[in-house]
């Protein structure tokens, strides 16, 4: 347990919604040590959610975000239609929540709405907060201060969904010019069991389905965020964005796109679709595995998936990809795509630079339980033995936003993003 930051974790499989917020709360509080002053939640979609969030307002007694989930993520493993809380007790963490209503038509209305409310909700120590900063200046070289970061940002969206689905491209946009771009940012689109439908976020404001939740995040201990997905380039492969209609890519290195796909991946999305019957087939494993990628100046790669609910003429992607793009085809097998959870920790922990680890949020893209099936019982081990058996919480998600050290804040997809707090105050001495 932390000396600055006191966390618990909570999971109810209790089938009364208002039951299973109370004693979620109830246990994580316990293992907290001390009342919550903030939580996550992520909650089975089965719920009713009118009641399970009375039953968190009236346990917590304090702010808290989350969302309904297609599997929760915890220390007790994958589970489903639970109420999962992670709850933290500390003086060093502020937190404001905003709610942006509207997203799906007007990103860029709703998100500097949902920011400007996140903004003004921090309510810092004028004593404390200060004291920190002004000893870490006395106590920490320029070229580590230069690396401290007190301020980070979380949004909870929509995500992709159906027959609308969230401009991410403007909510980053919009988030980069009110907050600049030198504050972390990390995100994930609410998801469901039915995946696309029926999914919403969870704030002591209420229950929404069409909007934006930011949780900007002041920070007098070290916080860390880290991205992986596992994937690998495929050998002396790449195809150029040729020719584009809107949004649909209609030739690669001027020639037909899906054929091209086809010739680079194996995968005729001609005459292949994406369904629950077509998941487990070999075509199905290849598909999922082998999306195209973005890659950066220093050579991380920036999924960029397919959408392949119909047979295609063109290639039509989840996010954007830029005229002339690059476009790198990725494979992986599991034990490499199974230990990008361990990696995203680690990378995690590097950016905190502590291993005082007290609480651990994570958000899994919903392909990777898609593409490991059983396997994804790896991946929760290996995070739980990173952070070792601290608490965590996290869930898998549709739509998730994160950025490598080497690239800015984009869309990521087939990823793993989380955040680790760590004990370590941004005055200590290493």
């Amino acid at each position: 347990m932390g000396k600055n930051v006191k966390s618990g974790i909570g999971v109810s499989e209790l089938s009364d919604s208002y039951s299973a917020a109370k004693e979620a709360c109830e246990k994580a509080a316990k293992q907290c040590g001390k009342p919550p002053s903030f939580a996550f939640v992520f909650v089975g979609s089965n719920h009713d959610l009118k009641k399970l969030n009375k039953g968190l307002k009236e346990s917590l007694n304090c702010d808290y975000v989350g969302c309904t989930t297609c599997g929760e993520l915890s220390n007790a493993g994958l589970t489903r239609h639970t109420c999962t809380v992670l709850a933290l007790s500390t003086k060093y963490i502020k937190a404001g929540i905003g709610v942006g209503k509207g997203v799906l038509k007007n990103p860029v209305k709703a998100t500097e709405a949902a920011l400007k409310a996140s903004l003004s909700g921090i309510k810092l120590d004028r004593y404390l907060d200060p004291y920190v900063n002004f000893m870490a200046m006395k106590c920490r070289s320029p070229s580590e201060l230069v690396k401290m970061q007190p301020y980070s940002l979380m949004v909870f969206t929509p995500g992709l969904g159906t027959p609308l689905s969230v401009d991410n491209d403007a909510v980053i946009s919009t988030i980069n010019k009110v907050v600049g771009r030198f504050v972390p940012v990390i995100g994930a689109g609410s998801s469901s069991d039915q995946i696309f439908v029926n999914k919403h976020i969870l704030t002591p404001k209420g229950v929404f389905s069409d909007a934006i939740v930011t949780l900007f995040i002041v920070s007098d201990v070290r916080i860390g965020f880290g991205l992986a997905h596992g994937l690998k380039p495929m050998k002396d492969k790449v195809a150029y964005v040729t020719k584009k209609n809107g949004e649909e890519i209609t030739q690669l290195d001027n020639i037909n796109a899906v054929k091209r796909y086809k010739d680079l991946t194996g995968v005729d999305l001609g005459k292949w679709t994406l369904n629950p019957e077509t998941i487990g087939t070999k075509m199905g494993s290849l598909f999922l595995r082998r999306p195209f990628a973005l890659q950066t100046v220093s050579g991380n790669y920036i999924i960029r998936h397919l959408l392949a609910e119909r047979p295609q003429k063109s290639l039509r992607f989840c996010f954007s990809v830029p005229d002339k793009a690059a476009l790198i085809p990725m494979d992986g097998n599991l034990d490499e795509i199974g230990m990008a959870g361990h990696e995203s920790i680690q990378k995690a922990l590097d950016d905190a630079g502590s291993d005082k680890v007290v609480a651990t949020v994570a958000f899994s893209c919903l392909l990777r339980q898609m593409v490991q099936g059983k396997n994804t019982v790896k991946e929760i081990e290996a995070i739980r033995k990173a952070v070792k058996d601290t608490p965590f919480a996290g869930f898998y998600s549709v739509g998730e936003i994160s950025f490598f050290e080497d690239s800015p804040i984009t869309s990521q997809q087939l990823s793993i993003v989380t955040m680790v707090i760590t004990d370590t105050l941004l005055s200590e001495k290493k």
